[in-house]
């Protein structure tokens, strides 16, 4: 017999029996109304205020003793989720979010003892809505609850459950940074054997460091030319990522908000692809690493139409702040980038071969629309890095249009102080206009 039960009903009878006050019943017939959206009071205020007495009680353990009770929690809050709270109710809606973004963490860390994944990924999707229109504060929830539910269950969510958190794994990145909360944070690197450069702690795109940590389970893996031969492990995870990676860009998704050290690891990404393409003679894998190189290139640099800016420049410690990296923090990730880029053996794929030069091109561009303003561009050691990723794009700087994304100021900065004949030649060539201010310049007038 199918019983009715209402919302916050639902929810008194969970707290009951996680506290141990009930004896848990049989939930497998009850049905859990979903709360009336017209509602302006009653049933929603309920709810939300039931948040404040379930903290006391939610914790993985109660919940991992009593399995059962997950299925309604679920409901519970997908219910609760899939309202609007009234102007009167948004501060009870924070305290249900930081209470949701408890409850996905544990999903994350013991979704296979308790079950109900896909429930769990929908009450995921509408938590992931509700952060982004409530920002609740930091402080209140933890971000590793939230990049670790898609580290966990990255495989079995389509792009529509994922989109919005990738959308705001930068604003992730940027309040983990602001507030100092990086032990919350995920990372992800690749690492080969050579001489170790110690990087900076700059917070990496909490989006794009759940991807690929939802491939490879770790903070990082530390390669091995053989790795890359098509029978080892390495090679199979790399495989898989491109899968994923084409499976995201096909179905539309987008990781905005990519910094430098981000792009370090795309670099990264795309030599490990290049060799492990260049070890294989199986036209199958070699098609899957051709289409995922091209989705992680799509996936993490900026549509060739955007206009480069100030703001969500990847030449700063967040895509939110328009504060340029210190010279400190920007050498060593692009002395890294350059030596990937350079290390990385030529495929004959076009597809390949097109992604990186557009990589590498998309890399320089953003420097070089920063470089007048910053401290480290006008010193020998940032011109020289300025240099080497304008020679590892130069078959993206050939014409007018190539250039396009560059303004006046930046144009002149690269013809006047950048040391860099090369790129001086191609631009005085296809920009009349430059050739007169360059001129004056170089006599010293």
């Amino acid at each position: 017999m199918t019983i009715t039960m209402k919302t916050n009903e639902a929810m008194k009878q969970i707290i009951d029996t996680l506290s141990g006050r009930k004896e848990a019943m049989d939930w497998s017939d009850v049905v859990i109304e979903p709360v009336d959206k017209r509602a302006t009071s009653v049933d929603p205020t309920n709810c939300l205020y039931w948040a404040f007495v379930m903290e006391r009680v939610l914790h993985g353990n109660f919940l991992i003793a009593k399995p059962q009770l997950n299925k309604p929690l679920c409901d519970v809050f997908r219910n609760v989720l899939d309202t609007t709270p009234s102007d009167c109710q948004k501060e009870f809606a924070k305290s249900f979010i930081s209470l949701g973004v408890r409850f996905v963490g544990i999903q994350a860390r013991n979704g296979d003892e308790l079950g109900c994944q896909k429930e769990a990924i929908e009450v995921f999707k509408l938590l992931q809505a509700q952060i982004e229109q409530y920002n609740p504060e930091i402080d209140s929830y933890n971000v590793k609850d939230m990049t670790s539910f898609v580290v966990s269950n990255i495989g079995q969510m389509e792009q529509k459950d994922l989109q919005q958190f990738l959308s705001y794994g930068a604003m992730y990145t940027h309040l983990i940074q602001q507030h100092g909360y990086q032990r919350d944070q995920q990372s992800f690197m690749f690492e080969r054997g050579r001489e170790a450069t110690e990087l900076p702690a700059l917070t990496m795109n909490q989006a794009l460091a759940s991807v690929f940590r939802g491939t490879f389970g770790d903070s990082g893996v530390f390669i091995r030319e053989v790795d890359h031969l098509p029978d080892r492990e390495f090679a199979q995870n790399l495989l898989s990522l491109c899968d994923q990676l084409f499976r995201l860009e096909y179905d539309g998704a987008y990781i905005p908000g990519c910094q430098l050290i981000d792009q370090l690891l795309v670099a990264q990404a795309i030599t490990a692809i290049s060799r492990a393409y260049s070890h294989t003679d199986d036209s199958a894998a070699r098609a899957r690493y051709e289409r995922g190189v091209g989705a992680l290139v799509d996936l993490t640099m900026k549509p060739a139409t955007q206009k480069l800016t100030a703001g969500a420049s990847p030449y700063a410690p967040t895509a939110h702040s328009k504060k340029m990296l210190t010279p400190g923090e920007s050498r060593p990730v692009l002395d890294e980038i350059i030596k990937e880029a350079q290390d990385r053996p030529a495929t004959g794929s076009a597809t390949i071969e097109s992604a990186a030069l557009r990589f590498n091109r998309q890399v320089f561009l953003e420097l070089a629309f920063r470089a007048p303003k910053s401290e480290h561009f006008n010193t020998p050691v940032g011109k020289g890095q300025l240099k080497a990723l304008a020679d590892l794009a130069r078959d993206g700087l050939r014409t007018r249009e190539h250039f396009s994304h560059l303004g006046k100021p930046q144009k002149l900065w690269l013809t006047m102080h950048s040391d860099d004949e090369k790129t001086k030649m191609t631009l005085l060539e296809n920009n009349p206009e430059l050739r007169k201010d360059t001129f004056i310049h170089e006599l010293n007038i």
